[in-house]
């Protein structure tokens, strides 16, 4: 009786411990974004609420902007990899590319 109540409570307890773990990782992380978000970084990042864009508009936008003919393909890091050089470097080059833009 006991063998069979004990591992009837751990399944149940287990099952309940993941599904909590589980909606803390899905929504947790979504709730700490949305409020980071402010109406100035909105705007600072090229977003208006007042004129939202067709995706035919966006579409437009991005090819006119991006550079298809130069580009590089640079693989990310795993997780449980260390950044690489061109990484790091790729970043560095879009962060100072930002902070011109915003200049």
């Amino acid at each position: 009786m006991f063998i069979t109540g004990g591992s009837f409570a751990l399944k149940e307890f287990s099952t309940v411990r993941y599904e909590i773990s589980r909606h803390n990782k899905q929504f947790g992380l979504t709730v700490l974004l949305i409020a980071a978000v402010t109406p100035e970084l909105l705007k600072e990042m090229g977003f208006d609420k007042n004129k939202p864009k067709s995706l035919e508009e966006e579409y437009e936008s991005m090819t006119k902007t991006a550079d298809l003919d130069n580009w590089k393909n640079i693989r990310g890091p795993r997780p449980w990899e260390e950044d690489s050089v061109e990484y790091k470097q790729m970043i560095e080059n879009r962060i100072n590319e930002l902070q011109k833009k915003r200049r």
